[in-house]
């Protein structure tokens, strides 16, 4: 979805999701409520709300902003699968806000 993420993609946006990425990869219990507890935690280590952080992961998880609880989604899909899809993001949409920012 460029659109969100031409308006959520900011710059410390990339550190804040790696932030969640290392927590939620190094989980052993690995589940919706605890990938809920580390976003709240990330949320409050880096002083965000939830509406900056929340549309970015779903985002990188889905490709889309519609959809079931993000957390469920994670605990679906798997550590591993969640993890590759949201380090692959952050490499696209770097790409993608790099794109929008030079002009035609």
């Amino acid at each position: 979805d460029p659109k969100t993420i031409e308006k959520k993609w900011k710059e410390d946006s990339e550190t804040v999701l790696s932030a969640f990425i290392d927590t939620t990869d190094a989980l052993t219990a690995y589940n919706s409520v605890t990938t809920h507890q580390v976003f709240q935690d990330t949320l409050k280590q880096f002083e965000k709300r939830v509406g900056a952080v929340m549309p970015i992961i779903r985002v990188a998880l889905t490709g889309v902003m519609q959809g079931p609880p993000v957390f469920e989604i994670m605990e679906i899909l798997g550590k591993e699968e969640s993890t590759l899809r949201m380090k692959n993001a952050i490499e696209k949409f770097d790409e993608l806000k790099q794109e929008q920012s030079v002009p035609a």
